[in-house]
C-alpha cells in the first residue's frame, strides 16, 4: 500500500509538469501486467490527474478573482482568490451561469486533449463566450477569435482572460457569432442527420 501510494503520487506529480497526458504510460511502467477491471485503476488515475490539472489551470487565474462551480475540490484554492460557488444545477441554473459569465473557461480532460468538449457547444448555445483549451478539432469547427477563442499555455490563458475582462464588448461580439454558428451547424438534430447520412453511405 505504501509503495502504491508513493508511486501514484509520483505519477501525478510527473503529470502536473508534463505538456501532454502521460499518466497512463507511467502507470503501466509502475504497475506492469495489472489486469483491466470495470473500475480500471489507470482510468481512475486519469480522472484524478484531470481534476488536478483543472485546479492547476484555474489557480493560474486566481488573481482575477474568478468564480467556479463544481465539487468541493475547488475549495483547495479559495485562499488564492478563487470564489467557489458550490455545485451548479443543470437546466436553468447552468444555462444562467453560461449566459451570465463574461468568460467561460473550458478545460477538457487532460487525457482527451484532441477533442472539443460538449460544454463548448452548451455554452455557445446559451449565448456565452468561451475561452477553450486549443486543439485542431476546435479550429476545424469554429473560427478562433471570431466565434470562440482559445489558449495553449497558462500564460496565454491569463493574458487573454485579463484582456477580455477589460474588453467585454469584444467577448460579447464573439459570443453572438459563436451562438449563430452552433445553431446553424451544430445542433443535436444536425449531428444526428450527419450520422445517419454517414451510416447510409457505408451500408
Amino acid at each position: 500500500k505504501v509503495y502504491a501510494r508513493s508511486a501514484i503520487e509520483q505519477i501525478l506529480s510527473a503529470q502536473s509538469h508534463a505538456n501532454s497526458y502521460v499518466a497512463d504510460a507511467l502507470f503501466a511502467q509502475q504497475f506492469p501486467g495489472l489486469p483491466t477491471t470495470p473500475d480500471d485503476p489507470a482510468m481512475l488515475l486519469g480522472e484524478i490527474a484531470a481534476s488536478r490539472h483543472r485546479i492547476q489551470v484555474i489557480q493560474k487565474l486566481a488573481d482575477l478573482h474568478i468564480d467556479v462551480w463544481g465539487d468541493a475540490g475547488w475549495t483547495s484554492i479559495e485562499q488564492a482568490g478563487v470564489h467557489y460557488k458550490g455545485s451548479a444545477g443543470h437546466f436553468h441554473q447552468l444555462n444562467d451561469i453560461y449566459r451570465g459569465s463574461l468568460i467561460n473557461i473550458d478545460i477538457g480532460r487532460i487525457y482527451q486533449s484532441d477533442i472539443v468538449t460538449m460544454r463548448v457547444f452548451d455554452v455557445l448555445a446559451c449565448g456565452g463566450f468561451v475561452l477553450a483549451a486549443h486543439c485542431d478539432a476546435l479550429a476545424e469547427l469554429f473560427q478562433i477569435g471570431q466565434e470562440i477563442d482559445s489558449w495553449r499555455t497558462l500564460e496565454e490563458l491569463h493574458d487573454k482572460s485579463t484582456w477580455y475582462l477589460t474588453h467585454p464588448e469584444k467577448a460579447k461580439t464573439i459570443a453572438i457569432r459563436g451562438r449563430e454558428k452552433v445553431l446553424s451547424h451544430h445542433t443535436i438534430q444536425q449531428r444526428i442527420q450527419k450520422l445517419l447520412i454517414s451510416l447510409k453511405s457505408e451500408a
